[in-house]
């Protein structure tokens, strides 16, 4: 039996289920266990909603009194609807802790609603000649949300690192065995753009993860390189990119060219799992196409199996740095090795150079593991960016999780592709912010050894 269970948010007032001066539970009541979500395509979160019908005894000193406590189920449940088709009201929360129960704070989920437009099924009749003003059986009847939510954690922060970096966070106490939602705030996203020639701010993917060695972070420099025939793939300086340099194919021959990257220490889980990659590349030529494709191998005492990517196409529609996404693809083993295979349309000497910056990539094998590709980063009217980009589910005041960026001269919402609904049931969060400006590598182009922190609760 709950020791709490009430109704926060109704604009008539809070209402306490079991108070036993209007309401009391009826007979034995527990919450609806929420199914795995089957749909891939919809819904926010691993759990699909359910339905809640708690059993209640409705009943006052009169039937004027008797009659309003019934009406507050359904101007609850009502209000319920409404915010959750959009209107700008209070949401309405349930709120329970079990009788015996160690958390020092109730369990809350937003209520979606009443269940097929009926809030209460129920015999409104009372006996009035002996005093006896009661409603039952009443069964009120919700709809909610499957995950309930506890206690906010306390926010823990990690320093500065220049960008793009992999941040790795633990949080202030270890609820492994809680799937819990996620805010993340990164911050002091410090440089500087040139407003008349990129109004509409950055581009890029963010990475999550449940644990640091889910995401790689690999530099185009230090990978083995092979070139076919004459042709080249040189290191070149670059103040702006990731670690100072590129690599710059020249395809004076047809043929691929690769870039083989070794992974140390090797990803998380040694076992099945899906990975994707995203590389920030720069196609320099007006008449070449290259087609790329990423193979992902395992070269060690288990044997040598590999997995390839499909093809895509960097094609010539720009010759600013931009990021190209490979995968996902899934595998048995997890890989020690990616590589990375460039194949020209044709050649024509110099000057139809492919440069290769960073490439990060992905384990997935959790709900916290995902890639979300983020629009109009440090959108503002300043040339001096100083931007915090927030993702927080706001599951308990809001109908939807929401990307926002605080920057000089407002607030802003970027524009995003993917879940940004962050659970994880893991006692740290890892992070990778990949993005390019304009002509630059980075979000942080006029200030290259600027950084970013990393804020999680």
């Amino acid at each position: 039996m709950p020791a709490i269970l009430t109704l926060t948010g109704p604009a008539a007032g809070d209402i306490n289920l079991n108070d036993g001066t209007s309401y009391a539970l009826a007979q034995g009541w527990t919450p609806a266990v929420a199914p795995m979500r089957r749909s891939r395509l919809a819904g926010g979160g691993p759990y699909a909603d359910v339905r809640e019908d708690i059993p209640l005894r409705v009943f006052g000193s009169s039937a004027p009194n008797t009659l309003a406590a019934l009406r507050a189920l359904v101007d609850a449940a009502d209000q319920a609807t409404r915010w959750k088709a959009g209107e700008e009201i209070t949401p309405v929360l349930l709120n329970y802790r079990m009788s015996g129960s160690g958390l020092g704070a109730n369990l809350s989920v937003p209520v979606w609603g009443a269940v097929d437009e009926a809030s209460l099924r129920l015999s409104p009749t009372f006996n009035e000649d002996i005093n006896a003003y009661e409603i039952s059986p009443v069964i009120l009847r919700l709809r909610r949300p499957g995950q309930w939510i506890g206690v906010a954690e306390t926010p823990n922060s990690v320093g500065a690192f220049t960008h793009p970096n992999v941040f790795s966070i633990p949080f202030a106490s270890n609820q492994q065995r809680r799937l819990m939602p996620l805010k993340l705030e990164i911050g002091n996203m410090l440089g500087s753009r040139d407003v008349s020639s990129n109004p509409i701010g950055s581009s890029g993917y963010l990475l999550v993860a449940s644990h640091g060695n889910k995401i790689k972070k690999l530099e185009a420099e230090a990978a083995t390189a092979t070139a076919a025939g004459s042709g080249t793939f040189n290191n070149v300086a670059d103040a702006n990119a990731s670690g100072g340099q590129i690599r710059r194919l020249q395809p004076t021959s047809a043929g691929n060219y690769t870039l083989t990257f070794t992974v140390s220490p090797e990803f998380h889980v040694d076992a099945s799992a899906i990975y994707v990659l995203a590389v920030v590349v720069r196609n320099n030529s007006a008449t070449i196409n290259y087609q790329v494709q990423a193979t992902l191998y395992r070269n060690s005492s288990f044997g040598y199996a590999d997995k390839t990517t499909p093809a895509i196409i960097i094609d010539t529609s720009t010759f600013l740095p931009r990021i190209i996404q490979l995968g996902p693809i899934e595998t048995a083993k997890r890989p020690d090795r990616i590589r990375l295979t460039f194949t020209p349309s044709s050649t024509s000497g110099s000057g139809n150079q492919l440069d290769v910056d960073v490439m990060v990539a992905l384990q997935i094998t959790d709900p916290t593991d995902r890639m979300v590709a983020l629009l109009n980063i440090n959108r503002n009217d300043s040339t001096a960016v100083v931007g915090d980009l927030v993702l927080e589910d706001r599951v308990l005041t809001h109908r939807l999780p929401t990307v926002r960026e605080f920057v000089v001269g407002g607030e802003y919402t970027p524009g995003y592709r993917g879940d940004i609904y962050l659970l994880t049931t893991g006692d740290r969060v890892a992070v990778c912010l990949l993005g390019t400006t304009a002509s630059h590598w980075r979000i942080i182009n006029g200030d290259p050894t600027g950084a970013h922190t990393l804020v999680t609760s």
